[in-house]
This record gives structure tokens, C-alpha cells and sequence, in this order.
């Protein structure tokens, strides 16, 4: 029964996501806002992921930055908005922090950033 749960999950999954979970190594799942799911991936560091979708500016970018301020540094979070805004100010908030944007997935009206965590503040 396990075997067939798993191939509806891929089924159903929209391919920019797919290819976010072949990136991490492991499966992606959706998830409610402020809901934490850590996902294992090769390098055995987890992938935290936060839905923001119907959220509007500035919630995305504060939620963001709240949410990367809970993980240590190497760690990644996945962050899926709906707000069209969000791709101009997620990207200048992890510029801010010193973090880095790994991968930025459209998946219709959804956009997808896979951020990482820095591993040292930034001076």
C-alpha cells in the first residue's frame, strides 16, 4: 500500500517541485503556513519548508526572514508564495542576510525559492 501512496505523490506533484526534491534528494511535501516539515536530503542536512501561499506583501518576506532566523547555517528552506511581489523582495531580504537563493521555480501562480542558510554571519 506504501508503494502505491508514493506514486500518487509523484503523480500529483507539479514538475517544478519534482525537480526541487531531485535537487534536496527527498521528497517534497505541501504544508500550511508556519508548518515545519524537515525533509533529509544526500548531504544530510534537512529542508524546511514553508507555504505562504494567499499571503500578501510584506507577510512573505517577514515570515521569511523569521523562519531563517530558527534554522542553523547550512540548512535550507523551501518557500512557496503566491505574492508577485515576493520575487523582488525575498531575493533582496537574502541578499541582506547574507544567505543564498540555490534554485527560484514557477510552477503556474506559485513561485518557489529554495534558500540556504549562511554558514557564518555576515561581516
Amino acid at each position: 500500500m506504501k508503494v502505491e501512496v508514493e506514486a500518487v505523490a509523484r503523480v500529483c506533484i507539479p514538475n517544478p517541485v519534482r525537480r526541487l526534491a531531485a535537487l534536496i534528494g527527498g521528497p517534497v511535501t505541501r504544508v500550511a503556513v508556519d508548518d515545519w516539515s524537515p525533509v533529509r536530503h544526500r548531504r544530510r542536512m534537512t529542508t524546511r519548508q514553508l507555504d505562504l501561499t494567499g499571503l500578501k506583501c510584506p507577510l512573505p518576506a517577514l515570515k521569511t526572514r523569521k523562519a531563517l532566523s530558527g534554522i542553523g547555517p547550512g540548512e535550507r528552506l523551501e518557500v512557496r508564495c503566491t505574492d508577485p511581489l515576493a520575487t523582488i523582495d525575498i531575493p533582496n531580504l537574502i541578499n541582506e542576510m547574507g544567505d543564498r537563493i540555490e534554485a527560484t521555480e514557477r510552477d503556474g501562480d506559485h513561485i518557489i525559492f529554495l534558500i540556504e542558510k549562511a554558514k557564518a554571519a555576515p561581516v
